[in-house]
């Protein structure tokens, strides 16, 4: 498979892969926080505040109660002072009560309408998302509600009906005795006052657990992030360390590979051997430097391929010089025998010559005798 990428895109590559890691890390950490922040935030500024006022209801509707059983009591004992003390006591709780209810309505309305994405102007194509998940808190919050105005309204008429038996418990004090119909309708009305005393009171309960419910629940959630969190983050910084040095080994293995493949090549052809066949697959550094190498090898092929071609012309001249050499010693060898062969004969005419003249001479001196 031939590849395109160089060395410095790769090692790039894997430097880009590692940091986009590490940013979707460090992204996913943000995102993280936010929400461990966002729950604090929602802990701090709406449930531990509402939990508190849920208390300061419940203890206040509590000393309601006993201001108003006080008051009943001194007042049969015709202790006028401290039944008027209870009284206004009884009469400032009950506004209290009433006040508290109030800014824990109006804190849950506040709560509710920042989590309603149609008051927060959110687009269409994330209204769906936004409510699957804001839908459980704003239900939570909106049944908190439903108990706060069916606490007000439990707390309206126990205060109703308070205020009915003190004006049963002052008109029978004003009178000299008791009638058996006072009686009666006293004892109506505080069936009735406990029953809607019983009421509050179970309703506080409940509200009380589901505040206290949704406090540890969000602390729950805010703890479950946050180890979701660490979680997922350990898990990619792992996965990204991994990964690249995975990639990072296999692409120093290949490298190694690569470079011994290119030595071997190279002290094959400074050992004389130009039919090496190179890896010309890859078109990054290394296999430049093999493109290079092949290159050279097919040069140096052609210029020996020229010397052999030049040393057979050399010797086919070379054998025709030596040729004619030999035709021109054998024509000097035949010239000498020649010349020797004339020699011989001059010899042997001299000689014949020499033993006339010897001949001529001793006749000569024998004519002369």
């Amino acid at each position: 498979m031939k590849t395109s990428m160089s060395l410095s895109a790769k090692i790039i590559s894997l430097i880009l892969l590692f940091c986009l890691t590490s940013l979707a890390s460090g992204l996913y950490s943000i995102s993280s926080m936010a929400s461990i922040g966002k729950k604090i935030h929602n802990l701090s500024t709406v449930e531990i505040p509402l939990q508190n006022q849920v208390a300061k209801i419940s203890e206040h509707q509590l000393n309601q109660e006993l201001a108003l059983t006080g008051a009943a009591l001194n007042l049969e004992l015709d202790e006028i002072e401290k039944y008027k003390m209870h009284l206004r006591n009884f009469h400032q709780l009950n506004k209290v009560v009433a006040k508290e209810l109030e800014l824990a309505e109006t804190l849950i309305r506040s709560t509710v309408d920042t989590l309603n994405p149609e008051e927060n102007n959110i687009d269409t194509s994330t209204m769906a998302q936004v409510q699957d998940d804001l839908g459980q808190s704003v239900l939570t919050y909106n049944n908190i509600l439903k108990s706060l105005e069916l606490v007000g309204q439990k707390h309206d008429e126990y205060a109703i009906q308070s205020s009915k038996f003190i004006e049963l418990l002052e008109h029978t004090s004003a009178q000299s005795q008791d009638t058996r119909f006072a009686r009666i309708q006293r004892q109506k009305v505080l069936v009735q006052l406990k029953e809607t005393q019983k009421h509050l009171d179970t309703h506080l309960s409940k509200l009380r657990d589901t505040v206290q419910k949704i406090s540890l629940q969000a602390m729950i959630e805010a703890e479950e992030t946050e180890k979701s969190a660490l979680r997922v983050t350990v898990l990619i910084i792992s996965s990204s360390l991994f990964i690249s040095l995975s990639i990072g080994i296999w692409i120093a293995v290949n490298i190694r590979r690569r470079l011994r493949e290119t030595i071997i090549s190279v002290d094959q052809i400074s050992d004389g051997n130009l039919t090496v066949k190179n890896d010309l697959s890859s078109n990054d550094e290394i296999g430049s430097v093999m493109r290079a190498i092949s290159k050279m090898q097919e040069n140096l092929t052609n210029i020996v391929a020229s010397l052999l071609e030049v040393s057979r012309q050399v010797t086919e001249q070379s054998e025709q010089m030596q040729s004619g050499a030999q035709q021109v010693s054998d024509g000097t060898t035949e010239q000498a025998n020649s010349v020797q062969e004339t020699a011989t004969a001059m010899e042997q005419m001299t000689t014949s010559i020499r033993e006339n003249a010897d001949g001529a001479v001793e006749a000569d001196r024998k004519a002369t005798i």
